[in-house]
């Protein structure tokens, strides 16, 4: 649990990752939800005091986050890597109390 809560993006941007790393933050459900949750909450711009002009533009999860998935995106595939960590782990139980018994 913890390397994935350490990929997922709340404490250093994916960017900052070694690149040996960067496979496994893809199967961690903590990056779909911190993403989805940042981007509801900062869905409203209003609340931001920064110019909206068309040259400089506030978009505060352009500037400070690297999401690539959209809010809908994010939601299924937090339920997508939910039903296959939940398919390991039957798996693994199934075959060892078939081994035990």
């Amino acid at each position: 649990m913890i390397p994935l809560m350490l990929l997922c993006g709340f404490f250093a941007s994916s960017d900052n990752y070694a690149p040996y790393l960067k496979p496994f933050e893809y199967i961690s459900p903590f990056k779909y939800s911190y993403q989805l949750l940042t981007q509801i909450e900062f869905s409203d711009l209003k609340a931001f005091s920064c110019s909206n002009s068309i040259v400089f533009p506030c978009d505060p999860l352009k500037i400070r986050f690297t999401f690539n998935e959209q809010m809908y995106l994010s939601v299924l595939l937090i339920a997508i890597v939910a039903i296959f960590l939940n398919m390991i782990a039957f798996s693994v139980l199934f075959f060892r109390t078939k081994i035990k018994a």
